[in-house]
């Protein structure tokens, strides 16, 4: 890495210069280079800040002016969240983030705590438990379009097509990962007519 250019800088750059937006990862895994692409905006958006923070530590604890002088720290840094008592999922998140920034695996690193469900806290305290009985009409509607939280999140009438010709419903305009506009078929004409007066209400 050039030194005349600040470490932070030299982070932004690295993991922008990784951006495949457009491009498939699976595609990628086959061929063994997944390692060195960015395929999603909300990855970007999830590992700059970590990165930077990791790269500010480098510099104020050990005096690096490059990323390739602080890659030795990197199994100190993960260690320090550990000691910390950090959850396994901040953990795994900071070594993913870094695995991205030096283009390796996170088994290049010290291991980071196993993540388990029951260890999550993440939202339960003083809220009710999601039952899907009570919520029979939403969950259907969920598993019958396939769609993220995210895109269920900001869904409108006007994504909802009826073809009179089939009988069926399609999602049209669907923002979905990686800021892609999709259209699919939906699989239960049932579930949609149960929760349409949900959005138009």
């Amino acid at each position: 890495m050039p030194k005349n250019k600040s470490i932070i800088y030299q982070v932004k750059e690295t993991l922008t210069q990784k951006l495949c937006i457009g491009e498939k990862k699976h595609l990628a895994k086959q061929q063994g280079t997944a390692s060195n692409g960015v395929y999603a905006w909300d990855t970007l958006k999830t590992y700059l800040p970590k990165c930077c923070a990791f790269a500010k530590w480098a510099k104020t604890q050990h005096g690096c002016k490059t990323l390739d002088d602080a890659r030795k720290h990197v199994d100190a840094y993960i260690q320090n969240f550990m000691d910390k008592k950090y959850s396994a999922w901040t953990q795994k998140t900071i070594a993913s983030a870094l695995a991205k920034l030096y283009g390796c695996s996170t088994k290049n690193f010290i291991q980071a705590q196993s993540r388990r469900r029951t260890d999550s806290v993440r939202s339960r305290k003083n809220k009710a438990k999601f039952s899907e009985s009570r919520n029979k009409e939403f969950v259907d509607f969920c598993k019958a379009t396939g769609l993220r939280r995210h895109e269920i999140k900001y869904l409108k009438p006007e994504n909802l097509s009826f073809d009179e010709t089939t009988g069926r419903y399609t999602l049209v305009n669907i923002k979905s990962k990686g800021g892609r506009v999709r259209s699919c078929p939906i699989l239960s004409k049932q579930a949609v007519e149960r929760i349409k007066n949900t959005l138009t209400g």
